[in-house]
């Protein structure tokens, strides 16, 4: 039984231990995958702007191209007017000036197009960081899930140990055998270290309450013996002490018929033998612990039968009688 208990004992301080570390671990977990998900989708918002300003940062490009281009043609062709005489120097300073300009402008929107490339760049590894911190928050909700089903099998465990131990603790509870009533052990076939079988007799209990004497009475003395009527009776051992009682009951039938081997006349000869009936008397009240009664002590019984009131158990006169008949010669 106490390994058993050991046993239930740690199965359940495993469980309770399981039962923290899961609590705790589903709330970090839980914390963890919220967390990821928010920066996760913070990012994703941020890249999205960065596309959007990409796109419009490549349609200035454009734009700006297209100016670049114009102003080169402008500036060629008031070149080749000012060579020819059709045109004025100013002309040829202003065109030039418009294509300084709009180089100028398409450099600048190639830089930021450039920083612009960059910061997407940035933001997209930082999404795909942030998506892998999300895949493994995530990976971490599983092991909770795992953790759960073993949390599962250790109370499974811890069930199948109680049930050990109360098994244990009802086999246990067979090696003590408890006497059905208080009294005396009056006679006690065992010594220690014998093994019993079920239905063995193992000792005889005198009950120390429900005390009863049984006094065997020739059958002409309870002609007038009823139920109920008072006893008085006194036992060799302790001079001078009575004990009170009343009659219980009359068995019927003689001591002699209920033996183990009641007497047969197989000869035919007959010879009256007047027999013993036992009466039951009750006590009043049970013995005191100073004179206590057991098993097999002599007593004297005195029925008083004057009052009849109670139930006859043997008719006034016979039903029926017999004689002996003496053998022919």
């Amino acid at each position: 039984l106490d390994k058993e208990e050991g046993a239930l004992t740690q199965a359940e301080a495993e469980v309770l231990a399981a039962e923290v570390t899961v609590a705790a671990t589903d709330l970090q977990t839980a914390a963890q995958v919220e967390a990821a998900e928010s920066a996760l989708m913070a990012l994703r918002d941020k890249e999205r702007e960065v596309r959007h300003r990409l796109d419009e940062i490549q349609n200035k490009k454009l734009a700006a191209l297209a100016d670049l281009n114009h102003s080169v043609k402008d500036s060629s062709r008031f070149d080749s007017l000012y060579r020819q005489g059709a045109g004025t120097e100013r002309q040829q300073d202003q065109a030039r000036t418009a294509l300084k300009k709009a180089r100028a402008q398409s450099g600048a929107i190639d830089a930021e197009l450039a920083g612009a490339r960059a910061s997407l760049a940035a933001v997209s590894q930082e999404v795909d960081r942030a998506a892998a911190q999300l895949e493994a928050a995530r990976s971490d909700r599983y092991q909770v899930e795992i953790q759960r089903h073993r949390l599962a099998g250790l109370k499974g465990r811890w069930d199948e140990q109680k049930a050990e131990v109360e098994a244990a603790r009802l086999n246990l509870s067979y090696c003590t055998i408890a006497a059905p009533v208080s009294g005396y052990v009056a006679q006690k076939s065992i010594q220690v270290g014998d093994r019993i079988q079920p239905g063995q007799a193992i000792m005889a209990v005198v009950p120390l309450q429900d005390v009863y004497v049984e006094a065997n009475f020739k059958e002409t003395q309870l002609t007038h013996v009823r139920l109920g009527q008072p006893a008085v009776i006194k036992a060799d051992i302790y001079p001078g002490q009575t004990y009170r009682g009343r009659v219980a009951g009359i068995r019927a039938g003689t001591g002699a018929s209920f033996s183990l081997l009641p007497a047969e006349n197989a000869t035919g000869n007959w010879i009256k033998v007047v027999q013993r009936v036992p009466v039951k008397i009750k006590l009043d009240r049970p013995p005191p612990p100073e004179s206590p009664l057991g098993v097999g002590f002599s007593l004297e019984v005195t029925i008083d039968t004057s009052d009849r009131s109670g139930r006859v158990l043997m008719t006034e006169k016979p039903v029926s009688s017999s004689r002996a008949i003496p053998p022919q010669p």
